[in-house]
């Protein structure tokens, strides 16, 4: 899959696309990604969520969107195994079916596997809990308990919540109204559980699938789970929108619907000093209470994001600009130091900086300084390590391979013009050395990003060993290797399992790459990140536009600021041809 002598790289700086050249694989990759895009984005808010699980959505579609894996909690000497099962005796239908093996040997053991989306979620508008089950010797028996505090005690359940299987797949229906007799209140609940104890059986073998609430009919309710996205994600789904018009994917009106609602719902998010906090509820639009920094790096996000916005649609530049210019850069940065703050809060004191320059903060403060509301000399203090080549000829800035991987530097050039910058000219180093090094460790493909690891529900980011491949880092690059080098990734890709169809249990979907796969090629993640999507989309979308993306930014004041104020980026957005680098 790679070529014998060594891999050119390129660089499709700001230019005219020719949209008969454009290559039909990376056009197809980039509509499947927009789709997970989309299936991520809350239809109350318009703002996107931050995960989607595939085979979550395939055992309990309507409970798809957890931040981490479902919790499992024993008493002491039971037992319980949860396992995603795509054996054709685990399933009822659809791709995976659940696998519960038990063991409740003595009085007062239970186990349960709880399921907790983020924050709270109404099913008033159901009438039942449905599933599928069956046991593997019949008579197994388990129960299903709904809770609406979950820092509560055991809230109860009715006698129908208490489930007995054949050998034979069946199907169960629940009514939700049994469930309010225990004081559990269906509007807010928190927390879906399937539980076993020594009173209901002992111990076997369980399969389960399809867990879902519906009305009367059968017909399956939307939840809108009020979980938390960040302004990272919030910020990069705006361009993504602007993109996919410009793709054709969306028609004009769509576009302009997408980001009314994504803006409103960004205007009604409470601010300090101009900025909304890092993680907010994506329903409520509540700030969380846990986690209330916000966060330079992903405030520039947000910002760069508006500044397409604002260039591309005149419908809602004004809106854009408005909250564009509410942001008082000038609080985000630290005086003493010379750099932004890494995070600032409302009521207490600000921790760290940011202070590498190849990182992912470098687009949000580059905007700062365009903005003249931070100093210009800020830049200046950036460190700027050098990170040897693992397997190729040129070194690259650090952090490198340990710092977030190939998106901290990529992330940028989605925006600005770095051909110039020796920014630019290391993320060519890098990329150069990631195909080297994928090579040389005869890994399926390449692509080393920070994101969710294969085996893992929690994210592998600064400091994390990128020992597997994230399918985003190549299409974030799209514009930056060869056409036939992007290509024979990809099909590697595909032909790894990194691009699986995606079912609901009715429906089958092709949401483009999932968020990792192994090196070998033998593990692949069930996890869609929205950020690592909208990444790839971007990249794509410069790629098979010219760099569409980037000169929306350039065409702005703030772009200008940029190439006033930071020598580097003095010729930046200038439109030139093609460098190839052997």
């Amino acid at each position: 899959m790679f070529r014998s002598a060594w891999i050119a790289v390129l660089l499709v700086f700001i230019g005219s696309a020719d949209a008969s050249q454009q290559p039909k694989y990376l056009y197809d990759a980039a509509s499947a990604t927009w789709a997970s895009i989309l299936a991520m984005v809350e239809p109350a808010t318009g703002l996107p969520r931050d995960t989607l699980n595939r085979v979550y959505l395939d055992l309990y579609p309507q409970l798809a969107p957890l931040r981490w894996c479902p919790n499992v909690s024993t008493a002491t000497g039971a037992s319980l195994v949860v396992t995603p099962c795509a054996l054709p005796e685990c399933r009822h239908r659809g791709s995976y079916g659940a696998r519960f093996d038990y063991a409740m040997p003595s009085m007062g053991t239970y186990g349960s596997y709880e399921l907790t989306p983020g924050g709270q979620f109404d099913v008033s508008a159901a009438e039942f809990i449905e599933l599928s089950g069956k046991g593997a010797l019949g008579n197994e028996r388990f129960e299903i308990v709904l809770w609406s505090d979950c820092s509560g005690s055991f809230p109860g359940r009715p006698v129908s919540g208490a489930i007995t299987l054949s050998t034979d797949w069946q199907r169960f229906r629940i009514p939700l109204r049994d469930y309010m007799s225990s004081n559990v209140r269906i509007d807010s609940l928190c927390r879906v559980v399937i539980g076993f104890n020594d009173a209901l059986h002992r111990g076997g073998t369980i399969y389960l699938d399809d867990i879902v609430f519906v009305r009367a009919d059968g017909s399956r309710i939307h939840i809108a789970h009020d979980e938390e996205t960040s302004t990272s994600n919030i910020g990069l789904y705006l361009p993504s929108v602007v993109a996919a018009k410009d793709l054709g994917l969306i028609s004009e009106t769509e576009m302009l619907a997408r980001l009314g609602q994504a803006l409103a719902s960004i205007e009604a998010l409470s601010k300090t000093h101009g900025f909304p906090q890092t993680h907010n509820h994506i329903v409520s639009l509540r700030p969380d209470a846990a986690q209330s920094c916000i966060a330079f790096v992903d405030t520039g996000n947000l910002a760069v994001g508006l500044v397409v916005v604002r260039n591309a649609v005149p419908q809602v530049a004004s809106r854009a600009s408005a909250l564009l210019e509410a942001m008082d850069w000038e609080w985000a940065f630290d005086p003493a130091v010379g750099l932004p703050h890494g995070c600032r809060f409302a009521d207490q004191p600000p921790t760290g900086h940011y202070d590498f320059y190849a990182a992912d903060s470098h687009g949000g403060q580059a905007t700062a300084i365009g903005s003249g509301k931070m100093p210009a000399s800020s830049w200046d203090h950036l460190m700027r390590p050098v990170e040897a080549a693992r397997c190729a000829s040129k070194p690259h800035f650090g952090p490198g391979w340990l710092g977030g991987g190939l998106f901290m530097q990529a992330l940028p050039a989605l925006v600005l013009d770095t051909s110039r910058t020796p920014l630019g000219s290391s993320l060519i180093a890098f990329i150069e050395d990631q195909i080297c090094y994928a090579k040389n460790a005869g890994a399926v493909a390449w692509g080393f990003s920070a994101t969710v690891p294969p085996q893992g529900c929690t994210y592998c980011g600064y400091g994390c060993p990128l020992n597997f491949i994230a399918p985003h880092a190549s299409m974030l690059v799209a514009g930056f290797v060869f056409d036939d080098v992007l290509r024979a990734n990809l099909e590697a890709l595909d032909a790894a399992g990194a691009r699986p169809s995606v079912n609901d249990g009715v429906n089958t979907y092709d949401f483009g790459y999932v968020s990792s796969i192994s090196l070998d090629g033998t593990v692949q993640s069930p996890v869609f990140l929205v950020f690592d999507q909208e990444m790839a989309f971007l990249g794509a979308a410069n790629r098979l536009t010219g760099g569409g993306v980037r000169r929306y930014f350039c065409q702005d004041a703030l772009a200008d600021g940029i190439r006033r104020f930071i020598p580097e980026y003095a010729n930046a957005c200038r439109p030139r041809g093609r460098s190839v680098r052997h």
